[in-house]
């Protein structure tokens, strides 16, 4: 999308005097829908603050991620016109970073991911409560390990073990198969559990 923007705007040349060029700006009937973009780029270029005071100052303008507010704007707008599409309970998420929009063979192509998904997150019982039990399972276990070892190394082994089990579990049932320096990694993190608890005096045996 950058790339696209600055061959339009190539051949734009540099506003030296914006008050000016903004004067110049021609509004005809098919135009209306840019009047009040432009009241804010007036506002935003000439360093002018939205205050109702007297006198001349200058003000910071904050710059928000255009694409980010539409796509949040967007899912809105879907979930608010379209519940019996996206169904009881069901949101939106914009910008899903874990999720990748080109596959070819179960693997993710060109690091696109959705810019909206439907996700249905804790709204179904039997998933939630199945996610509630083992969140507490494992909070149970942590808490017995640290009667053995230190609280910096129980959650290490706790966090790392938890990273390749879900790994090893997406790679099974949802065919996420992590490359080879995704696996290079996980590798690493076992190796790492068990120097601390073969070879680390403060692995707790």
């Amino acid at each position: 999308m950058a790339r696209e923007l600055s061959f339009v705007f190539e051949e734009v040349p540099k506003s030296h005097d914006i008050a000016g060029d903004i004067q110049k700006v021609k509004i005809d009937r098919g135009m209306q829908h840019y009047q009040e973009v432009l009241a804010w780029t007036k506002l935003l270029l000439s360093g002018l603050g939205p205050t109702a005071s007297a006198g001349s100052f200058n003000t910071l303008s904050l710059l928000y991620p255009m694409e980010r507010i539409f796509e949040d704007y967007v899912a809105h707008c879907l979930h608010k016109n379209m519940p019996e599409a996206l169904g009881e309970g069901a949101r939106l998420k914009t910008q899903v970073g874990g999720k990748a929009l080109v596959e070819h063979n179960d693997k993710p192509m060109f690091r696109l991911h959705p810019d909206i998904m439907a996700t249905e997150d804790f709204t179904k019982l039997v998933p939630s409560l199945i996610d509630i039990i083992g969140y507490g399972t494992a909070f149970y276990f942590l808490t017995l390990s640290l009667k053995t070892m230190p609280v910096g190394i129980a959650y290490a082994i706790w966090a790392g073990l938890g990273i390749v089990l879900v790994a090893i579990v997406t790679a099974v049932l949802y065919k996420e198969i992590p490359d080879w320096p995704a696996m290079f990694g996980i590798g690493l993190i076992v190796s790492g559990v068990l120097v601390i608890n073969l070879f680390s005096a403060t692995g707790g045996h």
